[in-house]
């Protein structure tokens, strides 16, 4: 039998020989050997805050940089020596089941490239459309319940980017309001089941001999939609995107707005055995009036995601749910001539991780005084990818290949920030 050293040199052999990388350059090798202990997570919950969020005045309080930190203060969370800005208590209390990031840091700038970059891991191109990150945990660890989706974005703004050069079953379903759920999901009052199967018939009739000679498989992976979709409309568990479904004091725990019952449906997708969902949380583009919108926008984010990891703690389901909560860049330190707001800034921002295995209670990386640089542990969106693979026990290092026939990998030149479970 071999030994711990021989396995592990083993390993890294045929790393190093298939994939053209060492296992330290994802850091995923204690993975490898210890399987039981970092694969958890069987879902991921990815909380997209669009628009650019200060991480000032959210996730890394600089209190003793008065002229940098604004009006908000800073706040004790119920992990010694650990504080967050007061426009998140909830999650404060919630910090013994958080690791905050500090430390993230970018060079993309303008919403559009930031954000596919976020959802990617790669920098936007003209030539390829890239997997999001659901396209890819979907195509990596497939579809948990055949019924429903895979792939969820609720609060949809239309601009989903989805399967990329992947089919397009491995795209998003997308929701455009977390209250309203999907609409138009059952048939009309006036229109009976058989009445409805009928239809179908005929108009199967109909594109039977245009799927005959259509070989395409763009053309394959659409009709595999409808017939998914309708699937779904006669499955039981059509229900799982029903809130009214929950009691009133469950909804209330999540707040009223969109952010907050989407976080909600989120956790009922995922019972349900939905494998990726995200939720947009949008409006955060607060160059004129930083202070006053994270006012309106804090208390929703801030209520839902906390009631979320308090959920899934509490119904078990923490462990196998890794929640990632992420903005395309932060804002810059200083704040503007008027005294209002705050410009981009990739240089320097938070996030936060919770639940698939993360150890609670924990910073990761640091930035300076002033919140201007990273100091401490820099970690870039493709580490963000890498470390969600890691925790999925995928290898983020296994290469898929385009239609062209490039080969692209989850992780991208990511590194898996192996410290966050340890």
């Amino acid at each position: 039998m071999q030994n711990e050293s021989s396995r592990r040199n083993f390993i890294k052999g045929i790393s190093a020989c298939t994939l053209g990388v060492t296992l330290p350059a994802f850091g995923i090798e204690k993975m490898m050997l210890n399987p039981v202990k970092y694969r958890r997570a069987k879902n991921v919950i990815y909380i997209n805050v669009s628009g650019g969020m200060s991480h000032i005045d959210t996730f890394d309080p600089k209190p003793e940089s008065p002229k940098n930190a604004g009006p908000f203060k800073s706040i004790k969370t119920n992990v010694t020596g650990i504080h967050l800005c007061q426009t998140l208590p909830k999650l404060a209390q919630c910090m013994d089941k958080i690791a905050v990031i500090r430390s993230m840091t970018s060079t993309a700038g303008a919403h559009e490239q930031a954000q596919y970059l976020m959802k990617t891991g790669y920098e936007m191109r003209g030539t390829i459309k890239h997997p999001s990150m659901g396209a890819w945990i979907l195509k990596q660890s497939g579809w948990i319940n055949k019924e429903l989706p895979g792939y969820v974005v609720v609060n949809s703004s239309g601009k989903n980017l989805g399967n990329g050069f992947m089919p397009t079953n491995y795209g998003a379903l997308p929701i455009n309001d977390s209250k309203t759920g999907i609409l138009y999901g059952k048939l009309p009052k006036h229109v009976t089941q058989e009445r409805f199967d009928k239809r179908l018939d005929v108009i199967n009739k109909m594109n039977l001999s245009f799927m005959k000679n259509a070989k395409a498989k763009k053309i394959k992976s659409y009709v595999d939609i409808y017939d998914d979709a309708i699937k779904m409309m006669k499955s039981s568990e059509f229900d799982a995107f029903d809130l009214k479904k929950e009691s009133e004091e469950v909804r209330a725990k999540y707040g009223a707005d969109k952010v907050g019952q989407g976080c909600l449906l989120a956790r009922r997708l995922i019972e349900n055995g939905v494998r990726c969902v995200e939720v947009n949380s949008s409006g955060w583009d607060t160059h004129d009036n930083n202070f006053e919108r994270l006012e309106d926008n804090c208390p929703g984010l801030d209520t839902g995601v906390s009631a979320l990891i308090t959920e899934l703690h509490e119904r078990g389901l923490l462990d196998e749910t890794l929640v990632v909560l992420s903005t395309e860049f932060g804002r810059t330190p200083d704040i503007t001539e008027k005294g209002v707001g705050r410009n981009h800034y990739p240089k320097a921002f938070s996030m936060m991780m919770a639940g698939g295995g993360i150890v609670g209670g924990q910073v990761f990386g640091k930035t300076n005084k002033s919140g201007h640089e990273v100091v401490e542990n820099p970690v870039k969106f493709g580490d963000i990818n890498a470390t969600t693979a890691f925790a999925l026990g995928i290898d983020p290092a296994e290469t898929i290949m385009s239609p062209s026939g490039r080969p692209f990998v989850m992780g991208h030149k990511g590194k898996v920030i192996t410290e966050l479970f340890s």
